[in-house]
């Protein structure tokens, strides 16, 4: 099926065995230069609110990013990198790849996410490091819990790509003992922004900036907010990539004087460390009140019952929109829909409690476990 569709590529397309019986690489090719603003990976997007983009980066963006996330930890060739996360996705790319390429570190690829392989793993190779999903270190949680594992070994664990739920910190530390860190990045930063590590974390937020990046929270009319507020969280660096291919003018709205539009909302604190509130555009604005996702997502995965949540805004004639809330439960775990919507009455301001509540049995994913918030408003909108 992959041959079939290859042929209505633009470009000539091999089989690996067919590339070996080809003729030999002729002498007198030209010498290619690469200079180091040059593209060196096309990095498509998730694609978790729309249509994923080529994202463009350059080899100073991901030199300078490795170089900036092994400034803040004592990385080692001594460690061992514990790879699940897929190597085609920015974030496995980085810490899964380049770093312990860089560091001449050992790393294990583990196919697919094994929780029983994993703890093998973390109980016999020496400090291991794991970047992983909130899900991920939620099944690890109580895996070590049922079964009265402590991970011996693993050295350092941090949660990026999505939101990491307190509930699923709580927890992944309370079972095993060891601290979960928050990171925060985006393929078009390369994708690391900030860290939350040992020895500089603030539970909560996504850390502070790693070396050569700064952030700035702006309104909707580009200007900069004092520390507290909520606005836009804005990044600008060596990290920002070149641009999206073949795509300027999505890439111009995206870029603005160099600081790049995350398309997350935040505030920064006064210490410097940034705390996500949600998405821009999943931002549920109803009756005039300004509604986060992400506020009543954590609430919900608080339940025992609830292993992972979604919040997005359904049509409302007068008041604008609602809030409709979707969620996973564990295995064998049972919940009433009224008690879901008492938690939440109990928790938050009248105005952020969802009109509707639906449960699922899987909610839909990207590869890197990220929610498509995007396929649920396509299924609201079919009806």
């Amino acid at each position: 099926k992959v041959t079939e569709m290859a042929k209505a590529l633009p470009i000539k397309v091999l089989r690996a065995e067919d590339f070996l019986n080809e003729d030999p690489v002729p002498d007198d090719l030209p010498e290619l230069t690469r200079g180091d603003d040059d593209v060196a990976v096309l990095m498509y997007t998730s694609g978790t609110t729309g249509t994923p983009k080529g994202v463009m980066l350059t080899h100073t963006n991901l030199i300078e990013n490795y170089k900036s996330v092994i400034d803040v930890y004592p990385f080692t060739k001594e460690h061992t990198f514990v790879c699940v996360l897929p190597l085609f996705h920015s974030f496995g790319m980085l810490a899964m790849m380049l770093l312990p390429i860089q560091l001449g570190s050992r790393t294990i690829l583990v196919p697919q996410f094994q929780p029983q392989k994993l703890a093998e793993i973390f109980n016999t190779y020496t400090r291991c490091i794991f970047f992983g999903v909130a899900p991920m270190f939620q099944v690890l949680g109580l895996l070590a819990k049922s079964k009265g594992l402590k991970y011996e070994k693993l050295e350092l664990c941090v949660s990026g790509a999505a939101a990491l739920p307190n509930d699923v910190k709580n927890i992944f530390e309370d079972a095993t003992g060891i601290d979960l860190f928050q990171g925060y990045g985006l393929s078009e930063a390369s994708p690391v922004v900030s860290l939350n590590l040992p020895n500089q974390h603030k539970p909560g937020t996504i850390g502070k900036t790693i070396r050569g990046v700064e952030v700035q929270i702006w309104d909707d009319e580009g200007n900069r907010q004092p520390n507290g507020e909520i606005g836009e969280i804005m990044v600008k660096g060596q990290n920002v990539m070149k641009g999206y291919y073949k795509n300027p003018d999505v890439t111009a709205q995206t870029i603005t004087d160099g600081w790049l539009h995350t398309g997350d909302l935040g505030r920064l604190d006064d210490d410097g460390y940034t705390t996500i509130v949600g998405r821009k555009k999943e931002l549920i604005i109803s009756a005039g009140e300004n509604i986060y996702p992400l506020e009543i997502e954590d609430v919900l995965t608080s339940h025992p019952a609830v292993k992972e949540a979604a919040v997005i805004g359904v049509p409302h004639p007068t008041r604008g929109e609602d809030a409709k809330a979707y969620v996973a439960l564990h295995e064998g775990a049972e919940v009433e829909i009224a008690e879901l919507k008492q938690l939440c009455k109990d928790k938050l301001a009248a105005f952020k409690v969802p009109a509707e509540f639906e449960i699922r049995e899987e909610l839909p994913k990207s590869p890197t476990g990220k929610i498509l918030k995007r396929v649920l408003q396509s299924e609201l909108a079919k009806g």
